[in-house]
């Protein structure tokens, strides 16, 4: 794909009457494909040996869903156009979001979705929106935790207590909060079937 085709992500929202994070959005849902240039990136492989990747990738929805509220996504998985498969770099790279990049393709789809504008159903929510003058960040990471461990209705704690399974993730994905702040957080978003107690299990397994 030449270059010159895709559209900085900045350029397309001002284009479409948007905003960066509405794309943003929009790519965390699956509705629009956000891509980056990969700059020699190395990747994990099955046989552990030493892999890089250039040129457009694909950025996957999971990674846009934390990047909710910040200036930047972590990316760690992305999907190349080698074989269309998902793979995961070493080490995760931070991407502003005045470097994203959107092909023209997708521009174009995203336009004719919604017709230019997005209208006030489809923005960012007021308890999400960065900008709000009654913003609350750590409300906003307790619903990015719970989107990213809840929200399809099945999980895994791998062997670990609920609770735990939050707090770590909580430490990977937000590393600035204090230790009591992620117990508090963990707290909050514990789904009710979790609150009896008993061995971690998944929804799927409770009668």
């Amino acid at each position: 794909m030449e270059l010159d085709l895709e559209i900085i992500l900045a350029d397309a929202a001002t284009r479409l009457s948007t905003s960066v994070a509405k794309l943003i959005q929009c790519g965390a849902h699956g509705t629009l494909t956000i891509s980056v240039i990969a700059n020699d990136w190395a990747i994990r492989t099955e046989n552990e040996t030493a892999k890089n990747i250039s040129g457009l990738v694909a950025l996957v929805p999971d990674d846009l869903l934390q990047s909710y509220g910040a200036d930047f996504t972590r990316i760690r998985q992305v999907v190349t156009d080698d074989d269309g498969g998902v793979v995961t770099l070493r080490k995760p790279i931070d991407v502003n979001h005045a470097v994203h990049f959107v092909t023209a393709e997708e521009f174009a789809r995203f336009r004719d979705k919604y017709g230019g504008v997005a209208s006030r159903n489809e923005e960012i929510p007021p308890y999400m929106d960065p900008s709000h003058n009654m913003k609350s960040p750590q409300l906003a990471v307790a619903i990015q935790a719970w989107m990213a461990l809840f929200a399809s209705g099945e999980f895994d704690p791998e062997g670990k207590s609920v609770k735990r399974h939050i707090e770590q993730w909580l430490v990977k994905n937000h590393s600035e909060l204090s230790a009591s702040v992620r117990k508090n957080i963990a707290t909050l978003i514990i789904p009710k079937i979790y609150k009896k107690g008993g061995p971690p299990r998944t929804p799927g397994n409770i009668t």
